[in-house]
């Protein structure tokens, strides 16, 4: 008798549990965005960032340390939302177009997907479950994609049509998985971060860097779009009988 009249009384308490842990999470992210953006505008610490010598001395004193902090710190504006051209400028002034690209790149695929599971957790069922089916657009070019969330986040990735931060939230919100995330940000993400490290590294005014860019966006355009015109290129012929 105890035990059928415990059994459902323990799922809503699991229910408010979870809810209390979602918005106390929530609002640890936002405390943080606020830190993370006065500390970059407001505190010396920011402005030396920006400092092109300052950093690279830093860098050279560091060799080891810093790769990790600039991924680290890659990986928490991500996650919280911020700007990160700051931290590609920063790369480009201390580990040169090369390093800076890589180093900003990893950090975006991590980052990327944390913010995914992140927003996932805290509001990707809830608005599945309420809203999903009614957003007949995104409907449509998941079809026409064929279900390819790769598609998807390479398409956001190399048209540069979402701030990278949000973009990641906004996955979250739907089917995507971690691993389109990151393998989509390696093969879309180099050209919008190339963009600020070739100016780090002063670089901005060869043309070469910014060729190889745009060779790299168009060539990884042309699958895309070709998905998208064209998904019966992509389907595979019927077994004959």
């Amino acid at each position: 008798m105890t035990e059928s009249l415990a059994d459902p009384i323990a799922p809503p308490r699991r229910s408010r549990a979870t809810a209390l842990a979602r918005g106390a999470m929530l609002a640890v992210l936002v405390l943080l965005a606020v830190v993370a953006a006065y500390v970059l505008l407001k505190t010396p610490l920011g402005a030396r960032l920006k400092d092109r010598q300052l950093v690279l001395n830093w860098v050279g004193r560091h060799p080891f340390a810093s790769p990790l902090a600039l991924v680290g710190i890659y990986i928490l504006f991500a996650i919280l939302m911020l700007p990160v051209w700051h931290i590609q400028l920063a790369a480009g002034y201390g580990f040169g177009l090369i390093r800076g690209i890589v180093w900003c790149t990893t950090g975006a695929m991590i980052g990327g997907v944390i913010a995914l599971l992140l927003s996932r957790w805290l509001v990707g069922d809830w608005f599945r479950d309420r809203y999903e089916s009614r957003i007949a657009r995104l409907h449509a070019i998941n079809e026409k994609l064929g279900h390819n969330g790769l598609f998807v986040v390479l398409g956001v990735r190399l048209c540069h049509i979402l701030p990278f931060g949000l973009s990641n939230y906004l996955f979250g919100l739907t089917r995507i998985t971690a691993m389109e995330v990151f393998l989509g940000t390696l093969g879309g993400g180099v050209p919008s971060i190339g963009a600020w490290v070739i100016v780090g590294a002063e670089r901005a005014k060869e043309w070469g860097p910014w060729i190889v860019l745009a060779i790299i966006n168009g060539v990884m355009l042309v699958p895309l779009g070709l998905r998208y015109f064209k998904p019966n290129w992509f389907k595979k012929p019927a077994p004959e009988l």
